[in-house]
Order: structure tokens, then sequence, then C-alpha cells
């Protein structure tokens, strides 16, 4: 006979380790994404120093994302492991 405390742990397993598992899986999307937009950047051709300020601030401003979303993939793995650790999952 199944034991209502076994369901409810089972059940909070089962929570943590989908938590775990989603993020892990927007983890994989995001590096996915970050490898697409390094591709796209490479294309473009880096401005020469007397190329106009709108032909910079776009190279600039591709840049950047590339730069944002490696340091919120650098967070998300932070995160991953601190649920890792606190629900030993």
């Amino acid at each position: 006979m199944k034991s209502p405390l076994n369901d409810k742990l089972a059940y909070e397993q089962a929570v943590k380790a989908d938590a775990a598992f989603r993020i892990d899986s927007a983890i994989v999307e995001k590096k996915f994404a970050l490898e697409y937009m390094r591709l796209q950047l490479e294309e473009l051709p880096v401005p020469p120093d007397d190329a106009s300020d709108e032909d910079k601030q776009a190279y600039a401003r591709e840049k950047v994302k590339v730069d944002a979303l490696e340091v919120e993939i650098e967070r998300q793995e932070e995160y991953r492991e601190f649920i890792r650790q606190k629900f030993n999952v």
C-alpha cells in the first residue's frame, strides 16, 4: 500500500527534476541562439574607422546583443547549479 508521504516525496522530487530540466532546456536553447548570433555577427564586416556612425552603431548593437546573451547564459548556468545543490537534483 502506498503511503501518502511517499507520494508527496515522489511528487516533490518530480517537480524539482522538472524545474532542472526546464532550466537545462532554456540554457541549450539560448546557446543555439548565441551561436547563430555569433555567426551572423561574423558575417557583418567590422566597420573601418572611417565608416559612418550609423554603420558603427549597427555593428555595436549586434555585438551588445551577443554579449548580453552570453551573460544571461552564464547567470542561468549559475542558477542551475544553485538549484541542483539546493534541491539535490
